[in-house]
């Protein structure tokens, strides 16, 4: 009896082939961790020549229906023990490496035609509205779109702002009555205008008007501001007649508010020191149109009969702050799929099999087309659109994405990691430590020619993380938390990156500015967000799923702060420190001997939000992550390379689950280490291998 039986089987008819290929007892099977995905996707290449038989089935099969059209192959071996065939794996003839000669035909065979379709889609851009799948086949049906009701994010822009020092001397002596007016001047200030409702004051007012804002919208607008100044110095009068001076400032709405004013009066000389202070904190207020915000300074007094008064202080407005704001669009019922759905709707659209996916932590009780126990931990994440968020019909405007941006996003937000299951012919999404167990599989026993590395590409010094880039239309959104970030840790000898971004935005203005522009009144105008997908943070008190929103998360009142309208804002559980907190177990890798903190060194915007749980400490975006805050490593960057037996029963446990430790022992030493790749030759019983370090302290 042959050692390995091939079967070959199509749609017009199946062979079991007498005459196996002439180097059946070298082919080779690869398994092989994914870098994008964390787990072992196998990826099995076989180098087969068919004679005889098997050559002309292939060949027949090529030249009647292309190199698209699928012949399965089935290889079995020899159970000795019991004398029967079982099955060893179930490929697919890629007939795009056919190749015939006179006695035999060439082709590989590879993994099965889920993933190979997965492998050659997954970067594809799929619309989701699609009713077949990319092979022709029809979609199952189910509803794969919920009504998410989004609440209304209020927006400030940022009109005017400075906080720099900034002096005004006054040291003109005066003999005469006087009264002066000084303001706050373009030289003055670097000014960021935006908007042709945002003015500033003239350089010398000769009457009481010092206007940092006039309402020129032609409706009531809300304004938020801060302003802080003051006055130091002396004044020296020399006199015999009757004489007064005065200093006031007034800011606020009209410039009605008369926070500092300082005053003297007498007959004779005197000298007395002038010092006083005004921070307005944040001031929120409602202008009518043409209505102003003002800050500016009144020196006045008089003198008669040749006496003087000579001041010699400092004006110093050192702060000022305009925001306009602009509150949120009333709640909207918005159609978009939950991450569940998404997943397994894409996963079905490029592979052809139904209820493809398998993730807990991705579905609910009542998810499609797969329901589970319970909701799980990050369930109840949306994707929109800015089409769909401007609540265009989804058939005709349908979300667009791919999966390696899909799941690319959950994992910069959430740490995960993605399995096929070829023997429930599932995909199974999980958490990254699921791929990195701590229970072992295999052990070798001794090996060969042990080669012991630096996993280099496992190192890295800079991390990013968070969102796409913003840049607004209507606004310069400075209050936006989630922009890109950049931190990095003490890594000096090797460059290279961790790229947690996700290619999702989760910014709020930019969902909050899509809502804005509606279909029902803007169909005909296109916005810069409309392609953009966004992934939308929600919670459901009972049955209906809204967003979540301010407070519905956090500590109530102050557990938000360094935002503006912290009641209204979306996504705040998906910052970018928050998402990087996830990872955990994977920033801590290239400092687990060094034990350095991973810092913070740049963000778009570099807001001071911070955010807290109840229960938990706060979360500060601009701060460091020590490293007491970071979890033990996934693993340890350092690579072991070896030969070892590798027995059917071996290559059967990595056919099942290939995730937990292999165990092997090298010159009286026991090691241990997680598979990056291992490339068998079943006939031969050996196998090459390539493991990264364990972590013995992960329990």
């Amino acid at each position: 009896m042959k050692n390995f039986k091939y079967i070959l089987t199509h749609s017009s008819g199946n062979l079991t082939v007498e005459y196996n290929p002439l180097d059946w007892d070298k082919f080779n099977i690869l398994f092989k961790r994914s870098e994008r995905y964390h787990s072992i996707l196998r990826s099995q290449i076989v180098d087969s020549e068919f004679p005889f038989d098997g050559k002309a089935y292939i060949d027949t099969i090529y030249e009647t229906y292309g190199i698209d059209t699928e012949i399965g192959c089935e290889i079995q071996y020899l159970n000795k023990q019991t004398g029967a065939y079982v099955s060893l794996l179930t490929g697919l003839i890629d007939l795009s490496e056919w190749t015939a000669l006179r006695d035999t035909t060439s082709v590989k065979i590879i993994d099965s035609s889920v993933l190979a379709s997965f492998a050659a889609r997954d970067e594809m851009e799929i619309a989701l509205n699609r009713t077949e799948d990319i092979d022709g086949g029809t979609l199952s049906v189910y509803d794969y779109l919920e009504g998410v009701y989004v609440e209304g994010v209020n927006i400030e822009e940022k009109a005017q702002w400075i906080d720099a020092t900034n002096e005004i001397p006054i040291t003109t002596m005066q003999n005469a009555p006087f009264n002066i007016y000084r303001g706050i001047t373009a030289d003055d200030y670097d000014f960021n205008t935006i908007g042709s409702d945002a003015v500033l004051p003239a350089v010398n007012l000769i009457t009481a008007s010092g206007v940092l804002y006039t309402n020129n919208t032609g409706a009531t607008q809300t304004v938020r501001f801060r302003v802080k100044t003051s006055v130091s110095g002396d004044v020296t009068v020399v006199a015999s007649n009757s004489w007064a001076w005065g200093f006031q400032a007034w800011t606020g709405k009209n410039g009605a508010t008369n926070p500092i004013n300082a005053s003297a009066s007498g007959s004779s000389n005197d000298f007395r020191g002038i010092s006083e202070t005004y921070d307005s904190g944040y001031i929120e207020e409602t202008l009518a149109d043409g209505e102003t915000l003002e800050m500016y300074h009144r020196w006045f007094g008089t003198a008669t009969g040749g006496d003087t008064i000579t001041p010699d202080f400092v004006i110093a407005p050192i702060h000022v702050e305009v925001y306009t704001v602009e509150q949120g669009e009333g709640m909207t019922r918005v159609s978009m799929p939950m991450v569940h759905e998404l997943g397994a709707k894409l996963l079905e659209i490029m592979t052809g099999v139904a209820d493809p996916l398998n993730a807990p932590l991705l579905g609910r009780t009542d998810s499609e087309p797969r329901t589970y126990g319970s909701d799980g931990d990050h369930s109840l994440e949306g994707v929109a659109s800015g089409l769909m968020l401007r609540r265009f019909p989804f058939d005709d405007k349908p979300l667009k994405t791919t999966f390696a941006d899909y799941f690319k996003t959950l994992d910069a937000l959430f740490n995960l990691g993605l399995w096929y299951d070829a023997s429930e012919g599932e995909f199974v999404i999980a958490a990254k430590e699921d791929f990195y167990k701590v229970n072992k599989i295999i052990t070798l026993g001794e090996v060969q020619d042990l080669e012991k590395s630096v996993a280099a590409d496992h190192y890295f010094n800079e991390i990013l993380a968070g969102y796409p880039e913003v840049n607004y239309e209507e606004t310069n959104g400075q209050s936006v938390p989630n922009v890109p970030v950049t931190f990095a840790n003490d890594g000096k000898m090797i460059k290279n990156t961790l790229d947690l971004r996700s290619p999702y935005r989760g910014d709020d203005y930019g969902i909050e500015l899509s809502r804005k522009q509606d279909y029902s009144t803007t169909a005909g105008e296109d916005t810069r967000y409309d392609s953009d997908n966004f992934i939308i943070q929600c919670r459901r008190p009972s049955v209906s799923i809204y967003t979540a929103q301010g407070y519905d998360t956090f500590v109530p009142v102050t557990g938000i702060t360094g935002i503006y309208a912290p009641s209204t804002r979306l996504n705040l559980d998906i910052s970018p420190k928050r998402n990087l907190l996830r990872h955990a177990n994977q920033l801590s890798i290239p400092a687990f001997i060094s034990n350095s903190d991973v810092q913070f060194m740049q963000s778009q915007f570099e807001l001071n939000l911070t955010t807290t749980k109840s229960g938990d400490p706060a979360v500060a975006e601009r701060d460091d992550i020590a490293y007491s805050d970071l979890e033990e490593p996934l693993y340890y960057p350092e690579i072991y390379n070896f030969t070892a037996e590798l027995t059917m029963e071996i290559i059967l446990q990595l056919f099942s689950d290939p995730h937990g430790y292999v165990e092997f022992d090298y010159l009286g030493v026991t090691y241990s280490g997680y598979i990056l790749e291992v490339s068998s030759e079943p006939f031969n019983r050996v196998g090459n291998w390539t493991l990264i370090k364990r972590n013995p302290n992960r329990t």
